[in-house]
Parts: C-alpha cells; structure tokens; sequence
C-alpha cells in the first residue's frame, strides 16, 4: 500500500488555484481540517515512479497518524514529473478504513521521507486467471501465459488458427525479430568434415622389422 505523509499545513500561494486537476491554495495536514481539506492536500503532487501503479489504496498520515485511506482510481503526471490521484476515501465502515485509520504511521523510520509503501492485505486481488490464488498486481507467476494459451486452444484450438483470425478481422500481426539472415527451409546442408587430428605420415618405404633379420 502507498503512504504519504502530510507536513505541517502551509499557504502555497495562488499558483495551484488554476491547476485542472488540484485546485488549492494550502497543502500539508493540520487538526483543523476538514476531511475533505485533507484529501485534497493528499492527492498530490508527489514523486512516485512505476509502483505506485500497482497500489490500490494509499493511507493518508498526518501528525503521525493515518487520517484517511483512499482508492486510488487514476494518477494523472504534470510536465516535472510529479503525480497526482484521482480516488473515492473509504468510508468509516469500510474494513480497511476500520482497521488503518487511527493507527500509528506505518514507516516510522521513513518519517522524513513523505512517499512510502508497507504490505497490507488490502493490496491483494485475485488472479486475473480465475485460480483463486490472491496477488500483488494482476497475475501469479506465469499465469497469464497460462491463461493465454488455455484460451487459445478453447476457441482457435492452434496458434496458427488464432493469428490467422487476428488476420482476418485486420488486427496487426507483428513479424518475429530478425537476427542476422533468414534461414531458408528445406535449403540444402553442406557440411565440411573436420580435418584428421592425426599428423599426415610423409610417403616412402615401409619401416624395417628390427625383429626380422635381413636375408
């Protein structure tokens, strides 16, 4: 799960007034604030790479306390390469709400840093596949090829089956990589014998038996 952590409230001016997507003159966490004041300052503008893609839920920490968690439902990334969510706040009943909100923050330890992430079961979904198997993200290992393959064979029941109907409703069908030239099939194989590692004997008369007395 991702956690941000909000620093004292300050005034930030009107430069976020006409911003489209935060729409704010204060960021940081007070106890004044109303809950929406806090997930407005939660949303962003944050310096999160690729994870936070994978994350479902973000737990908003203020005064060193879990305030709210939200669901994240889009991030939306400005030309300095910060982020921002779009995502509902769980309500009070919620379980994972019920069990975050009032607890300590997480990280501890990384209580300078505002962007972190810790292991919760909230983050786990069941396998895109239909095996029951819960996981981080979409698939267990390797079962989306699995999933593939057993689609394939109940609908097209060969690959070249399949490629051909992608053909045929005009989908693209990229061509394999080419490394170096093409082989041809049922081209001829010439093959060169090794050479003898045996040192070639130079021609001449046969070597004398010492056993054999000359006559």
């Amino acid at each position: 799960m991702l956690r941000v952590r909000l620093g004292p409230r300050r005034y930030i001016g009107d430069q976020e007034l006409d911003d489209p997507v935060l729409r704010r003159s204060l960021v940081g966490w007070d106890p004044t604030m109303s809950p929406d004041e806090t997930t407005l300052a939660a949303r962003g503008w944050w310096r999160v790479g690729e994870r936070a893609d994978g994350e479902h839920y973000v737990a908003v920490v203020g005064g060193g306390v879990i305030r709210q968690v939200i669901a994240i439902e889009r991030w939306h990334t400005r030309e300095d390469g910060r982020r921002a969510f779009d995502g509902d706040v769980l309500p009070p009943g919620h379980t994972i709400s019920a069990r975050l909100v009032g607890r300590d923050d997480p990280l501890p330890a990384m209580a300078r840093n505002p962007v972190g992430y810790f292991d919760d079961d909230a983050d786990l979904r069941p396998c895109a596949c239909g095996c029951g198997t819960r996981v981080r993200g979409t698939w267990s290992a390797g079962h989306d090829q699995q999933a593939l393959h057993r689609t394939i064979a109940a609908n097209w029941h060969s690959v070249e089956a399949f490629i051909t109907w992608c053909r045929a409703k005009g989908m693209e069908v990229p061509p394999p990589a080419t490394v170096g030239a093409p082989a041809t099939v049922g081209a001829p194989v010439t093959t060169t014998a090794a050479p003898d590692p045996t040192p070639s004997r130079a021609a001449g008369p046969a070597p004398t038996d010492p056993t054999v007395a000359p006559s």
